[in-house]
C-alpha cells in the first residue's frame, strides 16, 4: 500500500490529500468543531432573540401606527414569542449554602472537581460532616435543560 501511493505520487496521480479527519476520544476532549459550531449557534440566536424583542417592542408602541393594525399585532406576539424561545438564559445556583444535619446547621461548599465544555463535576463540601459518610454520584439526565 505504502509502495504503491508513493509511485502514484512520483507519477502525479496521487490523489488530493484528505482533510484531516482523525477523531478525538471523548475521554480527552470530544469533538472540538461541535463545542464551537454550539457557542456560535448560540451567540447568533442570542442576537437574533435580541432583535426580535426590539421589533416586537417597537410594534407594539403606541407611537407606531402599525400597531392599531391587526396584522401589526400578530407579528409582534410571533416576534415576541421567538425572543423569549431563543433568549440566553443563565443557569439557576443551587443554593445549597446551609444544610441541618443531626438537627444542627452546617455550612455547605461547591467546588468544581472537573469542568468540561458541556458540563461540570461538582463536589458538595459539608463543613464538619464524618470521614467515613457513603459517597453518593448524581447524574441528572438533561441537567442542561433548566
Amino acid at each position: 500500500m505504502v509502495q504503491r501511493t508513493k509511485r502514484a505520487y512520483m507519477r502525479g496521480t496521487a490523489a488530493p490529500k484528505r482533510l484531516n479527519t482523525r477523531r478525538v476520544s471523548t475521554a480527552t476532549g470530544g469533538y472540538y468543531m461541535l463545542y464551537t459550531g454550539y457557542e456560535i449557534q448560540k451567540n447568533w440566536l442570542a442576537g437574533a432573540s435580541y432583535l426580535a424583542q426590539l421589533q416586537a417592542d417597537w410594534l407594539n408602541s403606541a407611537a407606531n401606527p402599525l400597531s392599531y393594525l391587526g396584522v401589526g399585532s400578530v407579528v409582534a406576539s410571533a416576534l415576541d414569542v421567538f425572543a423569549h424561545v431563543a433568549m440566553a438564559r443563565g443557569k439557576p445556583d443551587f443554593g445549597l449554602g446551609v444544610t441541618t444535619i443531626k438537627g444542627k446547621p452546617v455550612a455547605v461548599t461547591e467546588k468544581i472537581e472537573l469542568r468540561k465544555p458541556f458540563g461540570q463535576l461538582k463536589h458538595f463540601i459539608r463543613d464538619g460532616a464524618p470521614a467515613d459518610q457513603p459517597k453518593l454520584l448524581i447524574v441528572a439526565p438533561m441537567s442542561g435543560h433548566y
